[in-house]
């Protein structure tokens, strides 16, 4: 589109006089020389394109623009007076800071629509909303290190490193190796603020050597038993055959736990619904 209005604005609008000036300057500096000149139409006109509204008005401005510019000299001035548009380096900031502004954006609407439902009170939600921008930024995305930096600073380095990574395994990795933000933000919403029950029911699935996550073997209920033991400071002891399938449902029925694994269990998940202080 930009490129056919450019060809549109030079070769059938614009003035000969001005289109000659151009292609001149154009075998002389380059591709550059039309944006500065587009730039310069877009300056003369700027109250009309600061009143556009919607794509449309902007559209139809456009496509008019170059029929308001009746001073070919006052064009060909500003188009090179580089203290009036400023600098590409300038032009290049202003896009990095718009781009950090649409990413804060999109990454407030991921935010608020992933934590909507998890019960967080305003306080919470200021201080996860911090301490997640504090570590991945405004990203779209959060790789395993960006995710123990997070956990760290929401737990304060409470629990064991190997419960954390494997919480971050249990999420779904895209193409380059990160985890999107939103489905972490789920992730947290169950950690931070969910029931026991739907805590039991997600740590039973991160454990789960089973593709379907149907059940878990022996070994992997006791992997997730003892390291929940060692988070709460009490002594664990291995017990049963760690090849017997387990099914999801029982575990998080109460089958198979002890009433010291479920004293473990809602310590444990009382812990993770706390935010580190500060």
């Amino acid at each position: 589109v930009i490129s056919k209005w450019l060809l549109n604005l030079f070769v059938t609008i614009l003035p000969t006089e001005c289109v000659l000036r151009v292609f001149d300057m154009l075998l002389v500096e380059g591709g550059t020389v039309l944006i500065r000149f587009a730039l310069a139409l877009l300056k003369m006109t700027e109250q009309g394109f600061l009143q556009c509204k919607t794509d449309e008005e902007v559209w139809k401005f456009v496509q008019e623009a170059p029929n308001q510019i009746f001073d070919v000299s006052a064009l060909i001035s500003l188009a090179t007076n580089r203290k009036v548009l400023g600098s590409f380096r300038s032009v290049t900031d202003l896009r990095v800071k718009l781009g950090k502004r649409i990413r804060k954006q999109f990454f407030d609407e991921t935010f608020n629509y992933a934590t909507k439902n998890a019960h967080f009170s305003e306080t919470e939600l200021q201080k996860l909303y911090k301490r997640v921008e504090s570590s991945i930024g405004f990203e779209d995305s959060i790789d395993r290190e960006q995710w123990m930096k997070l956990a760290s600073r929401l737990w304060g380095g409470w629990g064991p490193h190997s419960f954390f990574s494997k919480f971050y395994q249990s999420m779904h990795e895209t193409e380059n190796g990160k985890v999107k933000v939103e489905e972490m933000l789920r992730t947290l919403a169950v950690l931070l603020k969910g029931t026991e029950d739907e805590k039991l029911r997600f740590c039973c699935k991160v454990f789960s050597s089973s593709p379907t996550k149907t059940y878990l073997t022996q070994s992997d209920l006791e992997e997730m038993l003892s390291l929940i033991y060692h988070s709460t400071n009490r002594e664990w002891t291995r017990r049963g055959d760690g090849g017997t399938r387990i099914r999801l449902e029982e575990v998080t029925n109460g089958d198979h736990l002890s009433a010291s694994d479920l004293e473990a269990l809602s310590e444990f998940f009382s812990r993770l619904g706390k935010f580190k202080r500060g």
